[in-house]
């Protein structure tokens, strides 16, 4: 099936270029002259998977639109049209030359040419810079071929102007010279350098769509450390804390396991030490989704949870052993602290439904596993559960797991898998794959699964239905997932009785 799904894809794209050159074709039928070019051609020469298909050419806007049966206006004042062919759209834009950029991106004036090199020569980058015709003659008056086979990624002209003409080009060398595995042409490289403080006039908008394309690419690692190189985004319009983290050249074989941007972004921060508010303001910054921030936020904040959760087991267990020492030197040595981590759990499932995710302040990664340490350290002297200084229970993974909700327990997991220094004291006893397991062997993980409704509950009990029903239904919710409590009406009904009886009208 691989195989076929390849083949499939490497035929579609075969028609794509085909289709190019086909409407390039019609265009010169009518006396006009047109080339495939930009990164269509680099990726043809490289051999890499073609998204789109530009073309460019000596035909009016109008001229173009003359010859096609569906066309799109879609930047008349720059010469483009997009011409629709079965559902697909090939750019087609006029020759043009720019000149003077006042504003760092637009250029203040666009005349039509009739030359294809002086088209090109407005290019940012000579490996885009390219034109490829119909008989399959390029053009490449900037070097490009040459540029590529060097594995180089070199500005057309001078590189100071082109990033003065559009600072965006900064990181769009980066994020290049990173996917395609690249060194940027030294003059490039100190052009970046030099001009990196005109990157405050870009719209963080278009900064963030630059970033997540080198996140979600195939080298995000080297795409950092060139980042941290040329020291860009300290430059940024919005500021950006705490920066990026420095990663060893190992980690570049991770980011494959992480197929989610979102995941992705959420390690990152996690490693940078962000906590779930700079997390947030990392995302808004960059203009991200409402929907992304909270995903990343959250999975940031999960990661405090387990912390404070671990902690808090950690003081119990040590408080239990302390206490059980003499007892337990007259019964024999049968201190049980793992009752007292128990009981605590319990205490907490009193709580889950009024806690919020990740409420209150939430202190730096670093220094939330400094403290796990030292609670750890301090109960571990008299505790004799592994829990005192192991980190992450299972009552505490499945708690916290539960008022998160799948998706971004999931993400927590795959990204701590995936990096495995993230919150590593946290899983030094049962390592992180444990968590998994426990993940999956979950029989519920949402109230909607349980087999006693909210309703069902209030007229067992005789009570009016409030807060206390959603709080009862997730306690009996972690009981199930914990595998304590059979999700039967029988079981779950007779839990809640007893509860009932045992705690009164308080349940």
């Amino acid at each position: 099936m691989p195989g076929q799904l390849r083949e499939q894809e490497s035929m579609a794209q075969e028609r794509l270029w085909r289709e190019g050159l086909r409407l390039a074709s019609v265009l010169e039928a009518a006396g006009h002259a047109a080339y495939l070019v930009g990164g269509c051609v680099r990726d043809r020469l490289l051999g890499r998977a073609i998204s789109d298909i530009d073309i460019a050419t000596s035909a009016l806007p109008e001229q173009v639109q003359a010859l096609f049966p569906k066309v799109i206006p879609t930047g008349l004042q720059h010469g483009t049209v997009t011409v629709m062919v079965a559902g697909e759209g090939f750019e087609v834009t006029t020759f043009r030359r720019e000149a003077q950029y006042s504003d760092g991106r637009h250029p203040d004036e666009v005349a039509f040419v009739r030359d294809v090199e002086e088209d090109l020569a407005r290019r940012d980058f000579t490996i885009n810079a390219i034109a490829w015709g119909t008989d399959d003659r390029r053009i490449d008056p900037f070097g490009g071929e040459e540029d590529l086979a060097r594995r180089v990624v070199r500005c057309v002209g001078k590189a100071d102007e082109r990033f003065g003409e559009d600072a965006l080009r900064m990181l769009r060398g980066i994020r290049f010279a990173a996917e395609f595995g690249f060194e940027l042409e030294d003059d490039t490289w100190k052009a970046i350098g030099a001009s990196r403080e005109k990157l405050a006039r870009i719209a963080m908008e278009r900064v963030g769509v630059e970033l997540e394309k080198m996140i979600a690419g195939r080298h995000p690692t080297r795409a950092i450390g060139l980042l941290h190189g040329s020291g860009l985004l300290a430059c940024a319009k919005a500021k950006l804390e705490p920066p990026l983290p420095q990663l060893g050249a190992e980690t570049e074989a991770r980011w494959p396991r992480l197929a989610s941007a979102e995941h992705r972004w959420a390690a990152l921060l996690l490693l940078a030490g962000a906590d779930e508010r700079r997390a947030a303001a990392w995302m808004r910054a960059l203009k991200y989704s409402a929907k992304r921030t909270a995903a990343v936020s959250s999975i940031v904040a999960l990661s405090a949870e387990l912390a404070r959760l671990a902690a808090g087991e950690a003081a119990v267990a040590g408080a239990g052993a302390g206490e059980a020492t003499g007892a337990s030197v007259e019964a024999g040595g049968a201190a049980d602290t793992g009752a007292d981590v128990g009981e605590a759990t319990g205490a907490r499932l009193a709580a889950v439904g009024e806690a919020s995710a990740g409420a209150g302040a939430v202190e730096a990664v670093g220094a939330r596993l400094d403290a796990v340490g030292e609670v750890g350290a301090g109960a571990a002297a008299g505790a004799s559960t592994g829990e005192a200084n192991g980190g992450v229970s299972r009552e505490s993974w499945t708690e916290a797991a539960l008022r998160f909700g799948d998706e971004t327990a999931s993400g927590y997991l795959a990204a701590a898998g995936a990096f495995p220094e993230i919150d590593a004291p946290l899983w030094q006893r049962h390592g992180i794959e444990a968590a998994r397991r426990w993940t999956d062997e979950m029989p519920a993980t949402t109230v909607k699964e349980l087999a006693l409704r909210g309703d069902e509950l209030c007229l067992l009990l005789g009570r009016e239905a409030g807060p206390w029903v959603a709080a009862e239904l997730q306690r009996l919710l972690l009981l199930v997932a914990l595998r304590r409590l059979a999700n039967e009406p029988e079981a779950l009904r007779s839990e809640a009785l007893r509860a009932r009886a045992t705690d009164g009208d308080e349940t």
